[in-house]
Protein backbone atom coordinates (compact mmCIF):
# COMPACT_ATOMS: atom_id res chain seq x y z
CA UNK A 1 0.00 0.00 0.00
CA UNK A 2 2.76 2.40 0.72
CA UNK A 3 4.56 1.54 -2.41
CA UNK A 4 1.37 2.41 -4.33
CA UNK A 5 1.15 5.89 -2.60
CA UNK A 6 4.70 6.93 -3.38
CA UNK A 7 4.27 5.85 -7.27
CA UNK A 8 1.26 7.71 -7.21
CA UNK A 9 3.03 10.69 -5.33
CA UNK A 10 5.65 10.67 -8.01
CA UNK A 11 3.40 10.11 -10.90
CA UNK A 12 1.50 13.51 -9.66
CA UNK A 13 5.18 15.13 -9.18
CA UNK A 14 6.12 13.92 -12.94
CA UNK A 15 2.59 15.08 -14.37
CA UNK A 16 2.99 18.47 -12.68
CA UNK A 17 6.04 19.49 -14.11
CA UNK A 18 5.53 17.93 -17.44
CA UNK A 19 2.64 20.71 -17.81
CA UNK A 20 5.00 23.35 -16.12
CA UNK A 21 7.60 22.91 -18.49
CA UNK A 22 5.33 22.66 -21.35
CA UNK A 23 3.26 25.55 -20.40
CA UNK A 24 6.61 27.62 -19.92
CA UNK A 25 7.93 26.57 -23.22
CA UNK A 26 4.45 27.29 -25.04
CA UNK A 27 4.28 30.81 -23.64
CA UNK A 28 7.24 31.84 -24.12
CA UNK A 29 7.17 31.51 -27.77
CA UNK A 30 3.84 33.41 -27.35
CA UNK A 31 6.20 36.02 -26.30
CA UNK A 32 5.39 36.45 -22.71
CA UNK A 33 7.57 35.72 -19.75
CA UNK A 34 7.83 31.97 -18.38
CA UNK A 35 6.58 32.09 -15.09
CA UNK A 36 3.45 32.34 -16.79
CA UNK A 37 3.78 28.98 -18.05
CA UNK A 38 4.13 27.83 -14.72
CA UNK A 39 0.73 29.19 -13.90
CA UNK A 40 -0.86 26.40 -15.84
CA UNK A 41 -0.90 23.91 -12.74
CA UNK A 42 -1.95 25.81 -10.32
CA UNK A 43 -6.27 24.98 -10.12
CA UNK A 44 -8.27 28.28 -10.74
CA UNK A 45 -5.56 29.90 -11.40
CA UNK A 46 -4.89 28.42 -14.91
CA UNK A 47 -8.45 29.09 -15.91
CA UNK A 48 -7.98 32.78 -15.83
CA UNK A 49 -4.29 32.93 -17.62
CA UNK A 50 -5.70 30.48 -20.39
CA UNK A 51 -8.59 32.79 -20.78
CA UNK A 52 -6.70 36.06 -20.41
CA UNK A 53 -4.02 34.18 -23.38
CA UNK A 54 -6.33 33.39 -25.05
CA UNK A 55 -8.31 36.68 -25.99
CA UNK A 56 -5.27 38.91 -25.62
CA UNK A 57 -3.01 39.79 -28.49
CA UNK A 58 0.10 37.62 -28.34
CA UNK A 59 3.56 40.05 -28.11
CA UNK A 60 4.84 37.85 -31.01
CA UNK A 61 1.84 38.15 -33.34
CA UNK A 62 2.15 42.52 -32.20
CA UNK A 63 2.48 44.25 -36.00
CA UNK A 64 5.62 46.15 -36.79
CA UNK A 65 3.87 49.24 -37.14
CA UNK A 66 2.60 49.12 -33.65
CA UNK A 67 5.73 48.06 -31.84
CA UNK A 68 7.09 51.55 -33.88
CA UNK A 69 4.26 53.34 -32.90
CA UNK A 70 4.46 52.23 -29.13
CA UNK A 71 8.70 53.21 -29.52
CA UNK A 72 7.89 56.33 -31.30
CA UNK A 73 5.59 57.50 -28.00
CA UNK A 74 8.20 56.74 -25.82
CA UNK A 75 10.68 58.78 -27.50
CA UNK A 76 8.38 61.69 -28.16
CA UNK A 77 7.75 61.74 -24.26
CA UNK A 78 11.76 61.55 -23.62
CA UNK A 79 12.51 64.40 -26.17
CA UNK A 80 9.39 66.63 -24.67
CA UNK A 81 11.16 65.75 -21.28
CA UNK A 82 14.87 66.71 -22.73
CA UNK A 83 13.22 70.14 -24.28
CA UNK A 84 11.89 71.43 -20.65
CA UNK A 85 15.12 70.35 -19.00
CA UNK A 86 16.90 72.61 -21.94
CA UNK A 87 14.48 75.21 -21.42
CA UNK A 88 15.13 75.22 -17.56
CA UNK A 89 19.28 75.30 -18.08
CA UNK A 90 18.45 78.48 -20.99
CA UNK A 91 16.70 80.09 -18.12
CA UNK A 92 19.60 79.80 -16.03
CA UNK A 93 22.24 81.11 -18.51
CA UNK A 94 20.21 83.99 -19.06
CA UNK A 95 20.18 84.88 -15.57
CA UNK A 96 24.09 84.95 -15.25
CA UNK A 97 24.38 86.75 -18.24
CA UNK A 98 22.24 89.32 -16.96
CA UNK A 99 24.69 90.16 -14.44
CA UNK A 100 26.09 92.73 -14.73
CA UNK A 101 30.08 93.32 -13.65
CA UNK A 102 29.56 93.88 -10.36
CA UNK A 103 27.22 91.07 -9.64
CA UNK A 104 29.22 88.59 -11.69
CA UNK A 105 32.73 89.57 -9.34
CA UNK A 106 30.67 89.25 -5.67
CA UNK A 107 29.23 86.27 -7.41
CA UNK A 108 32.41 85.00 -7.81
CA UNK A 109 33.93 85.82 -4.67
CA UNK A 110 30.91 84.43 -2.76
CA UNK A 111 31.58 80.98 -4.61
CA UNK A 112 35.57 81.03 -4.27
CA UNK A 113 34.35 82.01 -0.28
CA UNK A 114 32.58 79.09 0.05
CA UNK A 115 35.15 76.90 -2.20
CA UNK A 116 37.73 78.13 0.69
CA UNK A 117 35.33 77.08 3.69
CA UNK A 118 35.17 73.49 1.95
CA UNK A 119 39.11 73.34 1.61
CA UNK A 120 39.35 74.66 5.29
CA UNK A 121 37.12 71.76 6.70
CA UNK A 122 39.00 69.66 5.00
CA UNK A 123 42.65 70.57 5.78
CA UNK A 124 40.82 70.60 9.58
CA UNK A 125 38.91 67.25 9.18
CA UNK A 126 42.34 66.02 7.78
CA UNK A 127 44.68 67.35 10.79
CA UNK A 128 41.92 66.24 13.43
CA UNK A 129 42.32 62.41 11.36
CA UNK A 130 46.36 62.60 12.15
CA UNK A 131 45.92 63.80 15.79
CA UNK A 132 43.86 60.84 16.27
CA UNK A 133 45.99 58.28 14.36
CA UNK A 134 49.02 59.62 16.46
CA UNK A 135 47.35 59.35 19.72
CA UNK A 136 46.48 55.48 19.04
CA UNK A 137 49.82 55.44 17.91
CA UNK A 138 51.39 56.40 21.03
CA UNK A 139 49.10 53.78 23.25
Amino acid sequence: MDTLIICLVVAYALYILYFAFSGMKIVRKAGYARWWGALVVVPILNLIVLSYMAFETWPVLKPAWQIRAEKIAKLEQEIARLKVKAEKMAELQGEVVRLNAEEKVEYLNNHSMKMAEVEGEGERAGLKAKEKVGHLSNR
